[in-house]
């Protein structure tokens, strides 16, 4: 299914390993990470996650994906106007989010993608809401 998501999402879900293995995040890390995404009841069903790109984007640069920080979040910042599956990209993009940087690689599009096997149910249910049927 993340290959069905990489062609609707501006932050492409396809298999590439990055070139460097970055140790686990810090404590402090995770918890800066935790502390920008609600929780999945408190999440909105019509604004993205709270520092949604700015935290995507520091894994990004975390795992030197290549993408600078600046065109990182331009690329992010239009996958958050999502529309009508708002709710079901904001449940994506809050549940990649809680997910710990060993679960993340690097993209060919430069940027930090989710490795196959996290948030797949979430996934799954953003595919199917911007491809019924």
């Amino acid at each position: 299914m993340p290959l069905l998501i990489t062609r609707v999402l501006p932050l492409c879900l396809l298999l590439a390993a990055c070139n460097t293995h970055p140790p686990a995040p810090s404590a402090s890390e995770r918890e800066r990470i935790a502390a920008a995404v609600p929780s999945p009841s408190a999440a909105s069903s019509t604004s993205a996650p709270p520092g949604a790109c700015t935290a995507l984007c520091e894994i990004t640069q975390a795992l030197k994906c290549g993408k600078s920080a600046a065109d990182c979040q331009a690329a992010c910042l239009p996958m958050l106007g999502v529309s009508p599956c708002g709710a079901e990209m904001n449940a994506v993009l809050a549940c990649m989010l809680r997910e710990p940087q060993p679960h993340w690689q690097c993209g060919s599009d430069g940027m930090a993608e989710l490795r196959d096997g996290y948030c797949d149910a979430e996934q799954s249910a953003f595919a199917r809401c911007m491809h019924p049927g």
